[in-house]
């Protein structure tokens, strides 16, 4: 995503266009515009930086590092610059009164696909005591999902007496290949050879393969639980 459509590659390429041709053989003038070609470029890439900061998405390291002093979320320098965006635009998404909808939207900021969730009772259908909250969510087109995120985001949200549990459903392709072959045996003529002639005889075989594959889709559900807070 550009601010600027430009025609020219660079700003140096732009201004030489409005002096005369003769110009460009000028050493000196030739510095004079490639350095001002530079200030314009950089002024240009700081207007548009700038303009980019008011969204999350396109934030630079800069104002995301601002935005993580502001929300309490500690810096992890092995995340990159995409992870601590989604982590902190979770937050803006979560504020508010907290509900079922509320974190389900949160998450899905976080993993950008759908999630669902639900309080049950803790010890079943009959249990009139407390409950845990249960929440699903798959892991979308992200390469990296971070339980410590997931657990920090609903630890931060629910009260300190909700247990909660997540569940990710992780979906991928599989290949499976079928495989056919074929031979062509030899049969011998009984009484042409000798036995002993016939035991230690290679048998040449013509063979042939063919090979298809199909997708699959399968889920595997992986689960942690976070027990109440004290």
């Amino acid at each position: 995503m550009k601010f600027y459509d430009k025609f020219f590659e660079n700003n140096y390429e732009e201004l030489i266009q409005y002096y005369p041709r003769y110009y460009r053989d000028v050493l000196e003038m030739d510095a004079i515009l490639r350095a001002n070609g530079d200030i314009a470029d950089e002024l240009e890439d700081s207007i548009e930086q700038t303009y980019f900061n008011n969204f999350i998405d396109y934030a630079d390291e800069e104002t995301i590092r601002k935005l993580e002093k502001f929300l309490t979320i500690s810096i992890d320098k092995s995340k990159s610059l995409d992870e601590r965006r989604r982590l902190v635009k979770s937050f803006f998404v979560g504020f508010g009164k907290v509900s079922a909808s509320m974190l389900e939207e949160m998450i899905a900021s976080y993993t950008g696909a759908p999630a669902w969730s639900v309080f049950e009772p803790r010890g079943g259908a009959g249990d009139t005591g407390d409950s845990i909250y249960k929440i699903n969510f798959y892991r979308g087109n992200n390469d990296t999902i971070r339980w410590s995120d997931i657990y920090f985001l609903l630890g931060r949200k629910l009260p300190a007496h909700v247990s909660y549990e997540a569940a990710l459903t992780f979906r991928f392709p599989i290949g499976i290949g079928f495989k056919r072959t074929w031979a062509r045996p030899q049969y011998e003529l009984c009484g042409t050879k000798p036995e002993t002639v016939l035991k230690g005889e290679i048998q040449a075989v013509e063979a042939g393969t063919q090979a298809r594959a199909l997708n699959c889709g399968t889920n595997y559900l992986l689960c942690g639980t976070q027990a109440a807070h004290s």
